[in-house]
């Protein structure tokens, strides 16, 4: 597994936030193989307080996929209507344990940024079933 992207203090370095996934994904793709499928439908540009931990959320989870998963496919949702924004991460690796695995620093960090929105995260996986990340954010109109 290598590293594949830089941490920054502020990684969308006053790009949009559809900028900043694109670059990420083609990290993604130089240091693991795998080219994400990317859906991005965004209404309309997000805050940055909103988009640094949806950026955030998404890096932790490639970088869980990269360490983690042995994947070959992975799917990436980012869209918002007008009272909400929903992300999914999906692979087809290996998955987990979803009752066992769920304590991990990055899990956490997941959950702790959603919750820091008012959002909610949900993590579908099973042994030889892939994993799926979705997370909720009410958007306040």
């Amino acid at each position: 597994m290598r590293c594949f992207y830089p941490m920054r203090s502020h990684p969308l370095q006053s790009q949009y936030l559809e900028a900043a996934i694109t670059i990420l994904v083609a990290d993604f793709q130089r240091a693991n193989g795998i080219l994400p499928t990317f859906l991005l439908s965004l209404e309309y540009p997000l805050p940055q307080e909103m988009s640094i931990p949806i950026y955030r959320i998404i890096q932790e989870s490639l970088t869980n996929i990269s360490k983690y998963a042995q994947a070959s496919s992975i799917q990436l949702e980012l869209t918002t209507t007008s009272n909400t924004i929903k992300l999914i991460v999906q692979d087809d690796g290996k998955g987990f344990d979803i009752t066992q695995n769920t304590t991990g620093f990055g899990l956490q960090s997941m959950r702790d940024r959603t919750l820091a929105l008012g959002g909610e995260l949900t993590i579908n996986s099973a042994h030889d079933a892939g994993c799926q990340i979705i997370v909720n954010i009410p958007l306040n109109t």
